[in-house]
């Protein structure tokens, strides 16, 4: 990193408070899952799949909650890794919706 100008040390620890709220960590999985059901269909991904709307997200849950050390973080982190989840599982469900919607257009 470049600094134009002095540095020094936190007396205190930095907490970044992104979603102050679960209604503002919803709101922003749910947009992110849209933009990314638009590239997953864009990806092939345009079919039900159970694998990646059932599948997928406990495989996802289970490599970020224990693998990943998540469960170090308590209810948060079990609670941010279910949500995360239902993220995965949002978006291959939007990519069909987004499939399903082309169709009837046509």
């Amino acid at each position: 990193m470049k600094v134009d100008g002095p540095t020094g040390r936190l007396s205190h620890a930095l907490l970044h408070n992104a979603y102050p709220t679960l209604r503002d960590y919803i709101d922003h999985m749910n947009s992110y899952s849209s933009m990314g059901a638009e590239v997953a269909a864009d990806q092939g991904h345009r079919h039900f799949s159970f694998t990646n709307i059932v599948i997928r997200p406990l495989l996802t849950f289970i490599y970020n909650y224990i693998f990943r050390l998540g469960f170090l973080d308590g209810r948060e982190g079990l609670l941010l890794h279910l949500y995360h989840s239902a993220y995965v599982s949002w978006k291959y469900a939007k990519a069909w919706e987004l499939a399903r919607r082309d169709v009837e257009d046509l």
